[in-house]
């Protein structure tokens, strides 16, 4: 089993259920109605303050189908316009799957239904403990059934599976199959006229399958039509006609209601290579299997379409090297080999590549206009157009770089710094841009290095896979503007460029996300400042540059250090240096004493360069191999040897720590003092334990 698999299948089994087999049984503490998140529904005349529902939550479908009316359009029945409110809390009371069947000869369309559920009954084992009890239920339709009229198919375990068909044209119907939890909680006994809500009333883990009958086929929902008119630049009705452009291929056999929708080409539960190795396989069909015999439980294993509630989606993964076939000659890629190409025409022969092999892509997808189905003309034109603009944008840059040494120079910069801090992280291997990457920092450049640019109003969304390589495409961004900021910036009383104040903001809508993205923005910011210092305190000129680079300027990216800086919330990092003590708002200097403090102002725990430990995580550190070592700055003088006699080691240490002492300090009277030891086998040592 690969480890996406199990994933996937851990997954469905801690929010979906059921964790072991179809006969389950779970101890008192474990109750399904709080073990399980999603697929469970409720009683349909559970109250909606009860549910947590919104006011005027469309009509179950209770008392028969004449409450669907003569419907012959496209819209869905009242009830799947039913959504729970937009609160995790809420369960809804109703599922079901809508799609589009035909009949291949004059006859009419026929399916077959195979609905499965489960109540989890509370009793005594045979231990005499109160447990939670899996009785999973189901009902197969007997034979196949029209689809041409609306019906209730079957009312069983206080359970309602309905059917709903909209007539399309010829022997084509949309079918809506609906599955309600009819339990009644009704208790003329009770005060309000109703009992509590208990497990056993609730419904959990509701599947519909659906296998098309004999001259019948599963179409897909291809319902888009353009509009006789030309739609406004940037509306939802331009979206749409590019979406249905570029997804044609992809296109949905079935929709879920309140839930999602599976079918053959993409279902997780078709069968592997090996027979019976796929271990996302359907649990509920054990019963169909034993109840119903073999051949029952063939013919759904595998449905044309079928509800989820977990969904998963197999997606390609996207190409991204460069197609010398395609495309012609591949340009640079090697960012190493940009930052030290100095020479302006040697620099354009290196990227115009990018551009030709661009332009021959395009002129290739023009060739295919006449292939597609005519109402997908318009979007395809716009398109092209708009890789015409990208095409031009990235050839004004190359220009601009080839023409421009000061743009020229903060893109060498750029790429050094990009390669620099790669090669940290990658143990010395050099960084190559992706083909994307490339292009979409080219085709910023000419707007980021001139204001007044009208391509100042544009703002380029770049969307990729993750772990694409999107970061590096907008960090390589931001160390050209920084470069560029800093050549540009005003210089002071002795010649000396400054800093030129915050050049990039970033914001992440995930508090965890920011931390990561932060960490690695560090990479970059860390090299910019290792290449502003370079050849700090020698004969040559201070700062970076390519080696045939005829500038002699010292500090020619500013006298200012790189930085970066994090605010994130109090919840993860304090607002403050110091605390207020007579509000009891922990600062970052009394967290870093050891004063307990809601966030954690040592988010950077190694360093970017040489991952030293910079702070202790909160779970402490774990046995290495290697060893730890600890850098400590401190001011006065210390004899390692006497130190390692003198300190007495944890318990959690295999030995003694071995100290070392170094002055390569440019401050005065300042030394660093590195501790270096080892844990034994399975340990940990907290934060506290250590000297730091």
């Amino acid at each position: 089993m690969s480890v996406r698999t199990e994933l996937l299948l851990r997954l469905r089994q801690e929010v979906l259920g059921p964790r072991e087999f179809c006969y389950e049984v779970l101890s008192n503490e474990q109750d399904p109605r709080n073990e399980f998140i999603t697929g469970v529904l409720i009683p349909k005349d559970v109250s909606d303050e009860e549910a947590k529902e919104i006011e005027g939550e469309a009509e179950t479908l209770g008392t028969g189908i004449d409450e669907y009316g003569d419907d012959d359009s496209d819209e869905e029945a009242p009830v799947v316009a039913a959504a729970p409110v937009l609160d995790p809390k809420s369960q809804p009371r109703s599922m079901g799957i809508s799609f589009v069947v035909r009949a291949t000869n004059e006859g009419e369309p026929k399916i077959e239904i195979c609905a499965t559920w489960a109540r989890y009954v509370s009793e005594k084992n045979p231990q005499e403990q109160q447990v939670f009890r899996r009785v999973p239920k189901y009902y197969v339709t007997p034979d196949p059934i029209c689809v041409s009229e609306n019906t209730v198919i079957a009312e069983i375990d206080k359970v309602k599976i309905s059917l709903r068909s909209v007539h399309r044209f010829d022997n084509t119907y949309k079918v809506s199959i609906y599955l309600v939890n009819e339990t009644s909680l009704v208790d003329p006994l009770a005060e309000s006229g109703k009992r509590r809500l208990q497990t056993p009333d609730m419904i959990f883990q509701p599947q519909i399958r659906v296998v098309c009958g004999e001259k019948t086929e599963l179409l897909p929902f291809d319902s888009f039509e353009p509009s006789i008119e030309e739609p406004e630049p940037g509306s939802l009705e331009e979206e749409d006609e590019s979406l249905a452009l570029i997804y044609r291929e992809y296109q949905a056999y079935a929709r879920g209601h309140l839930c999602t929708a599976m079918w053959k080409e993409i279902d997780p539960e078709r069968p592997c290579q090996a027979e019976n190795q796929n271990p996302l396989k359907w649990i509920d069909g054990e019963v169909i299997e034993e109840k119903l015999g073999k051949e029952q439980w063939q013919k759904f294993t595998l449905p044309d379409c079928r509800t989820e509630y977990v969904p998963c989606y197999p997606v390609q993964s996207p190409e991204i090297n460069w197609d010398l076939e395609q495309m012609g000659q591949a340009p640079e890629l090697g960012a190493l080999m940009l930052a030290e190409n100095w020479d302006a025409n040697a620099m354009q022969a290196a990227l115009q590549p990018l551009v030709d092999g661009y332009g021959a892509w395009i002129n290739k997808q023009k060739t295919t206009v006449s292939e597609l189905d005519s109402k997908y003309h318009r979007a395809t034109n716009r398109h092209l157009i708009s890789c015409e603009q990208a095409k031009q944008r990235i050839q004004e840059a190359i220009d601009l770089i080839a023409q421009n040494d000061e743009v020229r120079l903060a893109f060498c910069f750029a790429n050094q710094a990009i390669n620099l801090q790669a090669s940290w992280r990658r143990k010395g291997q050099e960084f190559k841009w992706r083909p994307f990457q490339l292009a979409f920092v080219l085709m910023n450049i000419p707007a980021i290095a001139n204001p007044l640019h009208p391509e100042r109003q544009i703002c380029d969304l770049l969307a990729f896979a993750t772990g694409g390589g999107k970061t590096e495409a907008y960090l390589g961004l931001a160390a050209f503007t920084m470069g560029l900021r800093r050549l540009r910036s005003e210089k002071d009383t002795n010649g000396d460029r400054t800093g030129h104040g915050v050049s990039v903001i970033s914001r992440y809508t995930l508090r965890l996300l920011t931390i990561q993205q932060f960490r690695r923005a560090l990479g970059l910011i860390v090299a910019c400042e290792v290449l502003r210092v370079e050849n700090l305190g020698t004969s040559h000129a201070t700062g970076w540059r390519p080696g045939n680079c005829k500038l002699k300027d010292h500090h020619i990216w500013g006298t200012s250090r790189f930085s970066t800086g994090l605010w994130v919330g109090g919840n993860v990092t304090p607002n403050s240096l110091k605390g207020l003590p007579h509000l009891r708002i922990t600062g970052a200097i009394d967290a870093l004493k050891g004063q307990k403090s809601e966030g954690e102002p040592a988010q950077i725990l190694n360093c970017p360069c040489c991952g030293s430990i910079l702070a202790i995580p909160k779970d402490g550190l774990g046995a290495n191999q290697d060893g730890h070592t600890i850098h400590l700055v401190m001011k006065g003088d210390i004899d390692p040897q006497s130190l390692s006699r003198e300190v007495i080691p944890l318990e959690e240490m295999e030995s003694s720590p071995n100290f070392q002492v170094s002055s390569n300090s440019t401050a005065n009277k300042y030394i660093t003092l590195s501790m270096t030891f080892k844990l034994k086998g399975g340990l940990r040592i907290s934060a506290e334990k250590l000297p730091v």
